[in-house]
């Protein structure tokens, strides 16, 4: 995706607006959002040259703030019970999944949000940076796994998700809810997503020197993009940080080639090193 001056032509068709997804041709990705901590101008440069375009802005853990643990005190409709610890004791709190009453609170968030911020084309509604979800749900043997050993709650979280895009495209037809498909969400839910969801298949490719693992993540990819109209993928490229440096870059393009023939149109990266 390299170019070299603003009148140099992109290596594949360039997408110049959402709303080109129902286009007749595969375009590039719509939105490139690497970033790295405190980037250098070499950093910055090496960002523009490969076509960084953060069009869909953050990704966001952003339930924590639709949902912080004051409104979840004074709201129980919205609070999930978790078996596994006290949630006094936790940092963040997802909220209950098959809550109709959360996901109207969601809607309802992202609808103030477009109104008040005319000019974005979406909103995170990525799940809380914690492992800790509503056990009560279902009976711990009923759980299915994938990677990392998380348990699988893609149904409920996408369940979630998909009612309050649902809500939310009456309003704005036009905006997008994101939600990283990341630990106790990875793998596909069984159902199709609204056309305004977009899930951003997280998973850590470096892992890729296994080549079960590469085989299981290309399928995912894969369903992503049977499941949903748009989705995208989100890599952690930290080669160096590390007592032993790794080489991933290899692995990072496979991921990146897998994902663009099968349909993303969104990508994010941590570029730390």
């Amino acid at each position: 995706r390299f170019f070299g001056t603003q009148k140099s032509q992109w290596l594949v068709p360039q997408l110049k607006s959402i709303k080109n997804f129902d286009g007749e041709f595969t375009p590039a990705f719509a939105s490139a959002h690497v970033y790295t901590d405190n980037p250098t101008p070499q950093c910055m440069l090496f960002l523009k040259l490969n076509g960084n375009n953060p069009a869909f802005g953050g990704f966001g853990h952003n339930l924590q703030n639709i949902f912080p643990k004051k409104l979840l005190k004074t709201s129980p409709q919205f609070r999930a019970s978790i078996k596994a610890c006290n949630p006094e004791n936790l940092r963040y709190e997802n909220p209950n999944f098959l809550s109709d009453a959360a996901a109207y609170r969601a809607a309802d968030y992202a609808e103030k949000y477009f109104s008040a911020n005319p000019d974005k084309l979406w909103l995170s509604l990525s799940i809380c940076d914690d492992a800790n979800f509503d056990e009560s749900l279902y009976p711990q043997s009923a759980q299915k796994y994938f990677f990392r050993n998380a348990p699988d709650k893609s149904g409920e979280v996408f369940y979630f998700t998909n009612k309050a895009a649902k809500i939310v495209s009456r309003k704005f037809p036009d905006r997008y809810l994101g939600c990283l498909a990341y630990l106790i969400c990875e793998k596909p839910p069984s159902f199709g997503l609204e056309k305004n969801l977009i899930p951003i298949f997280t998973t850590d490719r470096e892992n890729y020197f296994d080549e079960s693992y590469k085989r299981q993540d290309f399928d995912a990819i894969a369903q992503w993009g049977k499941k949903s109209k748009v989705f995208g993928i989100y890599d952690y490229a930290h080669g160096t940080g590390y007592a032993v440096p790794h080489n991933i870059e290899n692995h990072i393009f496979e991921g990146i080639d897998c994902a663009y023939k099968n349909g993303a149109k969104i990508y994010f990266g941590e570029y730390t090193p």
